[in-house]
């Protein structure tokens, strides 16, 4: 939604005489955001939006990467990319889905549709015992009693005909 917009609805509302809280749940917001609007008048409002609108985002030193990316292979999900970027740069400093919220905008920028591919599904046959099993690595942050945090590991295996399942946890990676 617009923000100017809704600086106006919430403005309207308000000289009705509904309280935050009623504006707050008929425009599908939260009270903070309706009280933060109506300590503004319009001229600071429009202040605010102009300074949004040039703010650079920690995002952005990323954006010429993720357009190489995305014109190479439109199929791309933003979780791969994710990835992607973490293989290449290290530890980012946004979180994945600031990064699925850019790529969507980047696409619609650059008129970049994802293509979408059908999966084809089969059965497979039953194979006998001890010839298959699912295997995949995990990892999870738990709290500590003294209010650390512990990264634990995890390898976990499915055996396909049992359905036998067995995990191995450790404090560090595999």
């Amino acid at each position: 939604m617009n923000k100017l917009v809704l600086y106006q609805d919430i403005q309207r509302l308000a000289a009705k005489g509904y309280s935050q809280r009623t504006i707050a749940e008929k425009l599908a917001i939260s009270r903070n955001t309706v009280s933060k609007y109506l300590k503004k008048d319009e001229g600071q409002l429009l202040d605010w939006l102009a300074e949004t609108r040039t703010r650079s985002k920690k995002i952005d030193s990323y954006e010429s990467q993720i357009l190489i990316w995305l014109t190479e292979s439109p199929d791309l999900s933003g979780a791969q990319i994710y990835d992607w970027l973490e293989e290449k740069y290290g530890e980012l400093p946004f979180g994945e889905q600031t990064l699925r919220r850019n790529v969507k905008l980047i696409r619609e920028k650059f008129n970049i549709r994802k293509k979408k591919k059908n999966r084809q599904y089969q059965t497979l046959p039953d194979l006998p015992m001890g010839y298959q099993a699912q295997l995949d690595f995990g990892q999870t942050k738990q709290k500590t009693y003294g209010n650390g945090e512990v990264t634990l590991y995890v390898v976990a295996m499915v055996l396909s005909h049992s359905r036998y399942k067995w995990a191995k946890w450790q404090t560090r990676p595999f």
